[in-house]
């Protein structure tokens, strides 16, 4: 399993925090010792939900960011 630590810069230029990182290798876990449909989706959507949140906050706020 790949490892994503903090500082790890996504494809779309978001930068991990510690705790980003942390939830994100939690659900990498979860995902592995179980390996559901519904655990690789987790996964997945974690990981969209942390990056997209910048993204977000940057379209939304341009002046602010």
């Amino acid at each position: 399993m790949e490892t994503i630590e903090a500082g790890y810069v996504a494809f779309n230029g978001h930068v991990f925090t510690k705790a980003e990182a942390e939830a994100y290798m939690q659900a990498c876990r979860d995902a592995e010792r179980n390996p559901s449909e519904f655990n690789l989706d987790q996964k997945h959507r974690v990981f969209v939900s942390i990056i997209s949140q910048g993204q977000f906050y940057r379209n939304c706020y341009p002046k602010a960011a």
